[in-house]
């Protein structure tokens, strides 16, 4: 198992991907709202 930090505080809105998939780097795996602006979470 891997760890993703933000390097924003947020509230997760949607994780994009499920536990077993694979992930490459720079995809997309969650949507974060901060300061009432979604922000996609990177790989």
């Amino acid at each position: 198992m891997k760890e993703i930090a933000s390097m924003m505080a947020g509230v997760v809105l949607e994780i994009l991907v499920k536990p077993g998939d694979d992930v490459t780097d720079g995809m997309e795996v969650a949507i974060l709202e901060s300061m009432k602006m979604q922000l996609p979470v990177q790989s």
